[in-house]
């Protein structure tokens, strides 16, 4: 069974030499890497549970922080209404 899979891993499509192949399996090979340096890096860099880092920052959720948009002024008011009204 093993030595079926190796033949499987193995086998190129038809119309693939070998440098192409090479490119196109190397590129795959690059790929994997790159995403596994990154998920380490963010797995290194994430916080403990539990840690101050943690707790420091505020649930916006919980504590109802959420902070609000500025109100548009009442120009802006005013000019919608006349843009509304010509409209008509």
């Amino acid at each position: 069974m093993a030595a079926r899979a190796a033949d499987l891993l193995s086998a190129r499509p038809r119309g693939f030499d070998g440098a192409m192949w090479r490119l196109l399996t190397g590129g795959i090979k690059a790929i994997l890497a790159i995403t596994a340096l990154v998920v380490a890096a963010q797995w290194a860099t994430r916080p403990a549970p539990g840690s101050r880092a943690v707790a420091a920052v505020p649930d916006p959720a919980v504590t109802g922080t959420v902070s609000s948009r500025a109100k548009p002024s009442p120009l802006d008011q005013r000019a919608l209404q006349r843009l509304i009204r010509e409209g008509r």
